[in-house]
């Protein structure tokens, strides 16, 4: 083999390996292109996945703390009847708390009677006078006096024509609250002996917030 055909076969063979290279490289970035776009077509379902176990997540935290709120912090009551109109009327649904409740006039208080006939079914009534306070009604004029003093009743639906069974001036009991229905012309209350005044253990709530019938939802003002 003379010198100039060796030296086309060493050239030859450069450009093979050359082009072996250039393949071999092309085949890498090929590679390296495809593991990358896999990556981007598993990340969005990755993400996707983790975006609805977070909404899950969040969805059962927020079942639990409503759940633990209305065990040990709110109630639902419904009403029934038609003591409390028209403020309140039957099925009206409202949220009560006994939260660090301490009760005050003007208060409209959910209780339990102690009466047998009612079969610890919860009252709806309004605090009208506290402890050690005096309550006296005029019969002739519909008026109520605390402490001999004329309390304004805008909340009530008739004037209080009727004082019940009891016997007036009344003083209220430590720990116990007078209570009188706004409807006073159809209301069982703290006028009457068989429900007397009210004692404050026997609070399960006062009414924050009626929430239902939905057009009339709202806080309950005193």
């Amino acid at each position: 083999m003379n010198i100039d055909n060796f030296d086309n076969l060493e050239q030859d063979n450069e450009i093979e390996n050359e082009q072996n290279k250039n393949e071999q490289d092309f085949d890498n970035d090929t590679l390296i292109e495809q593991e990358i776009q896999k990556k981007v077509d598993i990340k969005p379902k990755t993400s996707i996945l983790s975006e609805v176990f977070d909404w899950v997540e969040s969805i059962a935290v927020s079942v639990v703390i409503v759940v633990l709120l209305f065990t040990f912090v709110f109630r639902i009551v419904g009403v029934v009847g038609e003591s409390m109109e028209n403020t309140l009327k039957t099925n009206d649904k409202l949220i009560i708390s006994n939260l660090f409740y301490k009760p005050s006039i003007g208060d409209v208080i959910v209780f339990i009677p102690d009466l047998e006939q009612y079969e610890n079914k919860p009252f709806v009534k309004r605090i009208i006078a506290l402890e050690g306070q005096k309550v006296d009604i005029n019969e002739q004029t519909g008026e109520v006096f605390v402490d001999d003093k004329l309390i304004q009743e805008d909340y009530i639906k008739t004037p209080t024509y009727n004082k019940g069974t009891q016997s007036y001036p009344v003083i209220v009991e430590k720990g116990k609250v007078f209570v009188m229905g706004d409807n006073r012309g159809n209301s069982t209350d703290s006028r009457y002996e068989t429900v007397g005044t009210v004692d404050t253990r026997a609070i399960i709530g006062r009414c924050l917030i009626r929430v239902f019938p939905f057009n009339k939802i709202g806080e309950l003002n005193k």
